[in-house]
């Protein structure tokens, strides 16, 4: 049975929900705060202007929008839930709801960071593949940091923030963000390539074996080689 083609819209909401993924990449120096303003501001713009496509799309397809039975998702409102609650009745509420210019990790920013887990769970429920795509995004995102991070080391272009001058803060400005950044995608690299292995062994490895890829006649060897030898094809 053929599967139905996914709509545009959902194509649509799916590839601009990637763009998220690219925000450690991304830094202005006309900021005040270069490395930590033009990340959140960017992830602010884009999930802000995916809310009414989102609205749209659990309203138009309810099979795929966010369950509400769903524990992750529970945990998650109720934890938004209680900081809020929290952060009326704390001694400085607008500090609490949308942080400072160095620190812009409020309650604003946790709730744009929960729609975008919203809007990932969408997503991964109209393309099987999307998964993929995150993992290659992230990847990708993790590798151009990495080769500006070794750039930066080679003194092949100047460190971003001049505050280090001994260690790469390529472009989260700070070393120790960046190591923090990178332990994600190396234990996800690690994770697939064993996955990947894996399956090589469960699959590949008794075919390699099987009598289909070995050859004892000397018709089916190559030329200048021995009729003794067994030559395998993997």
């Amino acid at each position: 049975m053929n599967r139905m083609p996914t709509p545009r819209i959902l194509k649509v909401f799916a590839s601009l929900t990637l763009l998220c993924l690219f925000a450690p990449v991304l830094f202005y120096t006309g900021f005040v705060v270069p490395f930590q303003s033009t990340k959140v501001f960017f992830l602010f713009i884009v999930i802000e202007c995916l809310f009414p496509v989102f609205l749209y799309v659990c309203l138009r397809y309810p099979n795929i929008r966010p369950s509400c039975k769903n524990p992750i998702t529970i945990s998650l409102f109720g934890f938004i839930a209680v900081l809020s609650i929290s952060a009326v009745f704390g001694v400085d509420p607008w500090n609490s709801f949308f942080g400072n210019v160095l620190r812009m990790d409020g309650i604003i920013y946790l709730t744009h960071l929960f729609l975008l887990y919203l809007y990932l769970d969408v997503a991964l429920k109209t393309d099987q593949r999307f998964l993929k795509k995150i993992l290659f995004v992230l990847f990708l995102t993790s590798c151009l940091s990495a080769f500006m991070g070794i750039l930066q080391v080679l003194d092949v272009i100047p460190i971003t923030n001049p505050s280090w001058t001994d260690r790469a803060p390529s472009t989260s400005g700070n070393p120790i963000f960046f190591a923090a950044f990178l332990m994600i995608p190396l234990f996800l690299a690690y994770g697939k390539s064993f996955f990947e292995k894996k399956i090589h062994k469960t699959f590949l490895k008794p075919l390699k074996n099987s009598k289909l890829c070995h050859c004892e006649k000397e018709p089916c060897l190559p030329a200048g080689r021995s009729s003794t030898t067994k030559q395998s094809f993997l």
